[in-house]
C-alpha cells in the first residue's frame, strides 16, 4: 500500500469543512436567538409583572390585639404603628379593635390603599401583599388572606385603582374574592 493510497482513503472520510462551519455557524445563530428570547421575556417580566410587597401597618384602636408569626407561633401584642409582615396571624380578644392599613409608595408621598379592620372576637392570617414595582406595570394590588374569622371590615380608598383583589378563605373553606 502506498502513501497516496492511505491518504486518499482517509480524506474521503474527512468531514467537508464547508459543512461543519455552516453547522458552526447555524448553531451559535440558534443560540443568540434563544439568549435573546430569554433576555427579552425577562426584562419583560421584570418591567410589566414583577411585584414588590406592600407596606402593612397595624393600628390598634382599643384593648390588645395579638400578633403571632407563622414561623414563630409565640403571639405578641400589637403596638399600635407596627409594620407587618405577609405570615402573620391578627387576632383581637372581646373587647379590643384594631386595623390593618395597606400603603404604597415612599414615606413622604405614602398614600392608603386599602384599610381591614377586625371587629372583637375577629382572626385572620395575612398571607401575603403585593404592589407592582413600576406604575406602569400590568399587575395590581394583591392582599392574600386565610383563616378569616368573626367580622371584619374592608375599605379600599380611590388610590388603589382598578387593580386591587383580596383573596381570603375561611377555615370552613369559604372563598372570598374581592376586585
Amino acid at each position: 500500500m502506498s502513501a497516496v493510497e492511505w491518504g486518499a482513503k482517509s480524506a474521503g472520510r474527512r468531514a467537508n469543512p464547508h459543512h461543519l462551519a455552516w453547522g458552526i455557524l447555524l448553531a451559535c445563530f440558534a443560540l443568540f436567538c434563544l439568549l435573546l428570547l430569554s433576555i427579552l421575556l425577562s426584562a419583560n417580566y421584570f418591567i410589566f409583572q414583577s411585584a414588590l410587597p406592600m407596606n402593612v401597618i397595624l393600628n390598634v384602636g382599643r384593648g390588645t390585639v395579638g400578633l403571632s408569626y407563622l414561623a414563630n407561633p409565640g403571639e405578641q401584642v400589637g403596638v399600635n404603628g407596627s409594620v407587618i409582615t405577609g405570615g402573620v396571624i391578627i387576632r383581637s380578644d372581646p373587647q379590643s379593635q384594631g386595623t390593618i392599613l395597606f400603603m404604597d409608595g415612599e414615606e413622604e408621598n405614602e398614600r392608603l390603599l386599602a384599610s381591614l379592620t377586625l371587629q372583637r372576637n375577629s382572626r385572620v392570617t395575612l398571607i401575603n401583599t403585593e404592589r407592582p414595582r413600576f406604575a406602569w406595570s400590568r399587575r395590581g394590588y394583591e392582599i392574600t388572606l386565610q383563616d378569616v374569622i368573626g367580622e371584619i371590615n374592608v375599605t379600599v380608598t380611590e388610590h388603589a385603582g382598578p387593580q386591587m383583589r383580596i383573596h381570603g378563605i375561611t377555615p370552613g373553606r369559604a372563598r372570598l374574592q374581592m376586585t
